[in-house]
């Protein structure tokens, strides 16, 4: 769904929708459907939106001590102008040599994350986190298709999965330590990633589109630069290059497919594998964290499931949900359709999720409280 965005306030409130469209830029607060936002923000006790109001704070105690924080309402309001989402989803491939099994595990499941997608206006692409200067070193360029023509794979592609599957797996990966040929070991997936943002209008041309969100999926079993550290793209970093690319304009979610921190079995059985190498992806997890994306193990046994479930969040967060500018309260949110629908809601963390696509024209009315 796409949106036009408002803003208003009371005489004695402050806007708050600058702050709603900085949060949604950032991932912490972001709408792929793109609806518009109207807010209405003020600290409890000078309301314009009706609602209950809690009463005074704790009554005599033991000693003198601060009451609870007086909670904040918000109201924004939402416009949805399309029923149709638009995703660009770009894959970055980790192709050092340790990866040949899991590119494979990943290849043979695209129906999977496709399956879940079944509405969606999608359209992949795939890099890798080789930016050295040796002979792999693509730094963001989108790879030509296997087995099709062009860069970018769509829903109508002749044999979609089956072309994934054949790009997603490297031949420079495989068999690469018996030919002392492989791409670098230095993975730089957020750098790879911000880099093809900057070839948007050049090799990557096509890929991003206007009025469509951007999804990232992060394929890859170390830290950015190897092991993190001095050198390695931050996630503050990327997501600073994308608000400077788009600001409001689009927005970003990323996924982790990686060595989880904290999972040494997973890290023991990545180091084990050829190359000897691992390390906890400790950035990548960082930056699906401050998107509102999910980390999914890279040692899981069968990745239909984890691919699905990255899916369906694309496909959740592009047309059947809006996201607040704060994270409401618990049972502080209320949720008005104009004209009225029956679409039922739930809440997850800044994001409401509708159970079903929500007609164009529909005005959306949503109040909370805040801490």
């Amino acid at each position: 769904m796409k949106a036009k965005n408002h803003s208003h306030s009371g005489a004695a409130l402050t806007t708050m929708a600058a702050v709603a469209t900085v949060l949604c830029v950032l991932g912490l607060g972001c709408r792929q459907a793109e609806f518009s936002v109207m807010t209405e923000d003020s600290s409890l006790g000078s309301l314009v939106t009706p609602g209950p109001v809690p009463g005074p704070g704790p009554g005599p105690g033991p000693g003198p001590g601060p009451g609870p924080l007086p909670l904040n309402r918000a109201t924004e309001n939402f416009t949805s102008t399309a029923a149709q989402g638009k995703v660009d989803i770009l894959f970055v491939d980790d192709n050092s040599a340790s990866m040949e099994i899991e590119q494979a595990s990943l290849g043979t499941r695209f129906a999977n994350f496709a399956s879940a997608l079944s509405g969606l206006n999608w359209q992949v692409g795939v890099t890798t986190t080789d930016c050295s200067a040796g002979t792999y070193g693509i730094c963001g360029n989108l790879l030509p298709l296997s087995g099709a023509a062009g860069r970018i794979l769509t829903a109508s592609t002749p044999s979609f999965a089956t072309v994934f599957r054949d790009t997603i797996v490297r031949p420079e990966t495989v068999n690469c330590v018996a030919r002392a040929d492989c791409p670098s070991g230095d993975e730089e997936a957020l750098r790879a990633a911000m880099s093809a943002m900057d070839k948007r209008t050049a090799i990557n041309s096509g890929f991003f589109r206007a009025g469509a969100s951007l999804a990232i999926v992060i394929l890859t079993d170390e830290d950015e630069f190897s092991v993190g550290g001095a050198g390695a793209t931050t996630a503050a970093q990327l997501i600073t290059h994308f608000n400077s690319i788009w600001g409001a304009s689009k927005t970003l979610r990323t996924y982790a497919i990686t060595t989880l921190t904290g999972d040494a079995a997973c890290l023991t059985a990545q180091q084990n594998q050829q190359g000897g190498i691992g390390a906890y992806g400790a950035i990548s997890m960082r930056l699906a964290q401050m998107t509102g994306g999910i980390s999914q193990s890279i040692c899981a046994p069968d990745y239909s499931g984890l691919v699905t479930q990255i899916g369906l969040d694309v496909h959740n967060t592009t047309t059947d949900a809006v996201t607040l500018a704060h994270t409401p309260v618990a049972g502080s949110v209320s949720v008005t359709f104009t004209p009225a629908t029956s679409i039922g809601w739930t809440v997850r963390g800044n994001d409401i999720l509708f159970a079903a696509s929500i007609p164009a024209g529909t005005q959306i009315d949503i109040t909370y409280d805040y801490p």
